[in-house]
């Protein structure tokens, strides 16, 4: 008997060993670092210090005593909530509460001064509405919390807050759960299935996160690349979602997959090898950390083969876990032309860094975004009381690119380029302003023109005040919206500290009367408003009749475009 049973354990196959998460994808090299990685790593490293990525313990601390009271607040709050309610006390002892952070926070790349992004997780009773009502109420009587934002008409509804100077992002997710324990597994999928759409969005943040530190050979070297792509976006303004370009998540996802490509590779080489994948990368192909699966939850997955909307994204960048979307749907193809061809340059750059004809620091140094173009737009947000501004300055911000997208129109327009840093202050009249600056480069200078980037300001004023009222936002006197054209000479600054800069152009006229200050190649005057005429064609109003005038008709088409783009028609 005890032969038979050496025998059976000297026959029996050993145990199979599950294969790294990193190993699912092909790579191109696993060779290790040699010497003159490491010493580049070191240049690389020493070069991030100089620059404000890295927090001190201080600001560490300071951001774990948020954390820790917000979980507080939240807690008592769900306790509330049962008593409203009327939850039986059995329940209500075991109700629990979750708040997580995710994003760059728990992917470890923050940097001085960043948001921190957190999911706050509740039981199936509480629901969003009480999120968005009663718990927002109960943080602004917070004496730590000095500004707050509800934003429930995002694609993620979201509160907005500076809690003890450190700015939070909440989002709130509902689980199907009567309890929520601290070893509650949230990665799990099957609690996808009971859920509402809004509540996987909102879990989605820290689902993504989790799941790119599950996929990458290493998080040491993943954070340093990662902390070092993400200072150069910023530095050459092409680091903001909301603005048309990418965000944290799109340049974590990059940087991953290219960690998974060169698995042993040392940071400056991921750096490097970074550029140069990205440089001869054939966009729409889309990135992905691992292959798609559809677990048929009926919950939208990207998927250009079903969806239409999907097709024409110019630049998939896919999350690694179900429901798998493209974390850059606002992506428009003069966006991804300036970001490749910041790629295109940051590749040659970096080979010049290789041979140690040029440092780390070349690579880093900042964009002067108004040396770039010879026109510019200037959008300007103002209010009278400093109270309204931060939600009217927001909202303003959100709406930037729908305007982009209408200036992309204009066909003499061949870049449009939104710097991703505003500029806050006082303004002429001593209203509370931000200002955003968008570069412009023009074919030409036709007769035309002016009438096409007219009516694009007009219709794009037109839609964000008509979206503010269908969405509800508090319009009080004095919050204003105004879109000023200017010559790059024409543009003046004044200095408000040694490294800011203020733009102070020559007032604009307000959106009442549609007005686009234009500069004359001759004369400069004044221009005379612009006046509103009735919409026509798929807007309603009547039908203007045909016209023999071939640049009449030019215009009415270009009209008529723009309008149904912006719309949605």
């Amino acid at each position: 008997m005890f032969r038979r049973e050496h025998n059976r354990r000297r026959h029996a196959q050993p145990p199979l060993q599950q294969a790294p998460s990193w190993l699912m994808v092909p790579t191109i090299s696993e060779a290790f670092p040699e010497v003159a990685d490491v010493v580049q790593s070191t240049k690389l490293i020493e070069t991030l210090r100089c620059n404000p990525v890295f927090e001190d313990h201080h600001e560490l601390q300071k951001r774990e005593k948020t954390l820790e009271r917000l979980q507080a607040l939240f807690r008592e709050w769900v306790q509330d909530v049962c008593d409203e309610l009327c939850i039986p006390a059995e329940i209500k002892e075991k109700a629990g509460g979750k708040v997580v952070p995710f994003g760059s926070y728990l992917l470890g790349v923050h940097s001085k001064g960043s948001d921190i992004d957190c999911l706050c997780i509740g039981p199936a009773f509480v629901e969003r509405q009480h999120f968005f009502t009663s718990f927002a109420e109960r943080l602004w009587a917070q004496q730590e919390v000095t500004e707050m934002r509800v934003v429930k008409e995002a694609f993620v509804p979201l509160i907005e807050l500076k809690f003890e100077d450190v700015e939070v992002d909440l989002v709130y997710a509902s689980i199907y759960r009567s309890s929520i324990h601290e070893k509650l597994n949230i990665l799990k999928t099957g609690l996808l299935r009971e859920m509402q759409l809004a509540c996987v969005r909102s879990l989605n943040g820290y689902r993504v996160s989790m799941e790119i530190l599950r996929l990458v050979p290493s998080q040491e070297t993943f954070r340093l690349a990662l902390r070092a792509i993400k200072l150069w976006a910023k530095r050459h303004n092409i680091y903001s979602n909301k603005l048309g370009f990418l965000g944290g998540v799109s340049w974590a996802i990059l940087v991953a997959r290219v960690c998974q490509l060169y698995p042993n590779a040392a940071p400056a080489t991921l750096v490097m090898k970074f550029f140069h994948v990205y440089s001869m990368w054939e966009w729409p192909t889309p990135v992905t950390l691992k292959v798609r699966t559809d677990l048929d939850y009926d919950l939208p997955v990207w998927n250009p083969m079903v969806n239409v909307s999907d097709s024409r994204h110019v630049m998939p960048i896919i999350t690694p876990c179900y429901p798998e979307q493209n974390t850059c749907v606002n992506m428009t193809h003069t966006s991804l032309n300036i970001i490749m061809g910041e790629i295109i340059l940051a590749n040659n750059l970096v080979k010049r860094i290789q041979r140690n004809e040029a440092d780390w620091s070349a690579l880093f140094k900042e964009s002067r975004f108004l040396d770039k173009f010879p026109f510019y737009l200037v959008v300007e947000a103002s209010t009278k009381m400093e109270e309204e501004h931060h939600g009217w300055m927001g909202f303003i911000e959100s709406k930037i690119r729908i305007l982009l997208e209408g200036v992309e129109l204009v066909p003499d327009i061949s870049m449009a380029h939104v710097n991703t840093q505003s500029f806050s202050g006082l303004n002429s009249n001593g209203e509370v302003s931000t200002k955003w600056l968008m570069g412009l480069l023009l074919m030409e200078y036709p007769h035309c023109f002016d009438k096409q980037l007219d009516y694009t300001i007009k219709t794009f004023c037109n839609y964000v005040y008509s979206e503010a009222e269908r969405r509800r936002v508090p319009l009080d006197e004095g919050m204003r919206l105004s879109v000023g054209f200017f010559r790059r000479e024409d543009l003046f600054w004044v200095k408000v500290s040694e490294d800011k800069h203020y733009p102070q152009p020559t007032p604009c006229v307000h959106w009442q009367d549609y007005a686009v200050q234009r500069l004359a190649e001759e004369t400069p005057q004044k221009p005379a408003p612009f006046r509103s005429e009735p919409h026509h064609g798929k807007l309603g109003g009547k039908k203007k009749p045909p016209s023999n005038d071939p640049e009449a008709e030019k215009q009415r088409a270009y009209e008529e475009e723009l309008f149904n783009a912006l719309y949605g028609f």
